[in-house]
């Protein structure tokens, strides 16, 4: 990435019927931020501790400085000359968070980086949101799959478009609220809402038959692990009190689907 002065940043919110306790909670804790963001996380707690997170060795992990803490109202943290700014305010039941991520330089890799920031907010801080409105208290469980194919963002879409995730739907004009059937290999037709969209290149789904299981579908370059060009395809799925073995034919079902639409293409990510 160019050596420039950070100059930019970009702001994500959202309302949550929570009290400010309950959403810092969510924020400052180890277990609460396993139950919506990174798969593993620990927090050491106040100034000048730390926030560590992981979604798989393989994928991506490390530690963010916490440089202000102010329970439940504000807390910063700062990874490099990355800096993340976590602001709450409630009232009359509902709290609004609100993220102002900063340190983005200029450049053709930064404003990459800053559209994939600002999407992958909308989406995670829809899945805060669900987590506590709808599984308040609930660990949570991840399947995941991914594909990691050729670098052409575009086609790689397009081709889910063409192979049919969503055979009566088109998901080119998904908007928020929007109801569809998901197809699933070897699991059938899954109705699902739209809860964030992006689509068709990042879409985040509630699938009721699944016990509200928060899903997302992204097409985005890989996070780490990658020296080449590449794009992966993912399928994931945060479940809540969903049994192990519905978990695991989902996973078997997201993995099928994935190389039917990719039609072979590219090769699985071992996570």
């Amino acid at each position: 990435m160019t050596d420039t002065k950070p100059t930019r940043s970009i702001t994500s919110s959202i309302d949550i019927s929570a009290t400010p306790e309950r959403v810092w909670e969510m924020l400052s804790t180890g277990e609460g931020l396993s139950r919506w963001f990174p798969i593993e996380a620990r927090v050491t707690p106040g100034e000048g501790g730390e926030v560590w997170f992981s979604w798989g060795e393989k994928v991506m992990e490390g530690s963010s400085k916490i440089v202000s803490w102010e329970p439940p109202r504000r807390l910063v943290t700062q990874w490099g000359q990355m800096q993340d700014e976590f602001m709450i305010e409630g009232k009359g039941g509902v709290s609004t968070l609100t993220i102002v991520s900063s340190g983005f330089g200029e450049g053709d890799e930064w404003d990459a980086m800053l559209d994939s920031v600002s999407t992958g907010w909308s989406f995670e801080l829809g899945g805060l949101k669900h987590a506590i409105e709808n599984h308040a208290g609930r660990d949570r469980d991840v399947v995941r799959t991914v594909r990691r194919c050729e670098p052409d963002k575009d086609a790689i879409a397009q081709r889910v478009l063409d192979h049919g995730i969503a055979p009566d739907a088109d998901l080119r004009t998904l908007m928020v609220g929007d109801t569809f059937e998901l197809e699933l290999d070897g699991v059938g037709r899954v109705p699902v809402r739209a809860a964030v969209s992006h689509a068709p290149k990042d879409m985040g789904l509630v699938a009721p038959s699944l016990n509200d299981a928060y899903i997302r579908v992204m097409i985005e370059p890989p996070c780490a692990g990658s020296d080449e060009p590449a794009i992966d395809v993912t399928f994931w799925a945060s479940t809540y009190a969903l049994d192990a073995g519905t978990r695991s034919k989902l996973g078997d079902a997201m993995a099928r689907t994935i190389e039917r639409v990719l039609d072979g293409k590219g090769v699985p990510v071992v996570l």
